[in-house]
C-alpha cells in the first residue's frame, strides 16, 4: 500500500444516503490512494474520487469486490457485506426519489414550453378578436350609414319608415351588442 494521497474533501451527495455510502467507501479504502484504486479496479481516478465524495454511487458489484478484497476475516466480511448492501440499497432508493438536476431542468423547460404555448394561444385569440372587432365596427358603421340614409329619406319624403329600416335597426343593435361583448372579452384577455 502506498501513501494515502490527498486528503478527502467534503461529501457532496445529493442525499444523506449517498453521503453515508461514500463515507463507507472512504473507510473501506482508507489505506489506498485514488491512483491505486484505479490501477486495481475497473474505474478511473476521477470515478474513484466521485465514489469517495458521493458524486456518484458506487456500483454494487464493485462494492462487493472491494469488501471481499479488503476484508480478510470471513465474519467481518459478512458483516461489512450486509452493511454495504443496506447502504447501497438506501442510496439507490433515495436517488430514485430525488430528481437529478437534469430532470429538474427538463421539468422547468417543459413548464416554460407549456407557458409559451399558452401565451401564443392567448395572443392568437386576442388577434382574432381584434379582427372580429374591426369587422363588426365596419358592419356597425355601414348600418348606421344605411339608417341615416333611411331617416333622411323619411324626412324628405314624409313617409313612414319601411320594414327594411326596422330590420337594419335590429341588426345594428345586435352588432353593437356583439361588439361590446367582444371588447369585454378582449380587455379581459389583455389584463395582466
Amino acid at each position: 500500500m502506498g501513501s494515502t494521497g490527498r486528503p478527502q474533501g467534503r461529501l457532496k451527495g445529493e442525499t444523506e444516503q449517498a453521503d453515508a455510502l461514500a463515507q463507507f467507501v472512504r473507510q473501506l479504502t482508507s489505506g489506498l490512494t485514488v491512483r491505486e484504486l484505479a490501477q486495481r479496479y475497473p474505474a478511473g481516478r476521477t470515478r474513484w474520487s466521485e465514489y469517495r465524495s458521493a458524486g456518484k454511487d458506487i456500483p454494487w458489484d464493485l462494492l462487493q469486490q472491494l469488501v471481499h478484497d479488503l476484508t480478510k476475516d470471513p465474519s467481518a466480511r459478512k458483516e461489512l457485506l450486509t452493511q454495504a448492501g443496506h447502504l447501497h440499497e438506501q442510496a439507490v432508493q433515495a436517488a430514485a426519489a430525488y430528481p437529478s438536476p437534469a430532470a429538474e431542468r427538463s421539468m422547468v423547460q417543459q413548464a416554460l414550453d407549456r407557458a409559451r404555448h399558452a401565451q401564443q394561444l392567448a395572443e392568437a385569440g386576442v388577434a382574432e378578436s381584434e379582427e372580429l372587432i374591426h369587422v363588426l365596427v365596419a358592419i356597425v358603421a355601414e348600418l348606421w350609414g344605411q339608417l341615416g340614409a333611411g331617416i333622411e329619406n323619411k324626412t324628405l319624403r314624409g313617409t313612414a319608415v319601411p320594414d327594411a329600416t326596422e330590420l337594419r335597426r335590429a341588426r345594428l343593435r345586435e352588432a353593437t351588442r356583439s361588439l361590446a361583448e367582444l371588447r369585454h372579452i378582449r380587455e379581459s384577455h389583455c389584463e395582466p
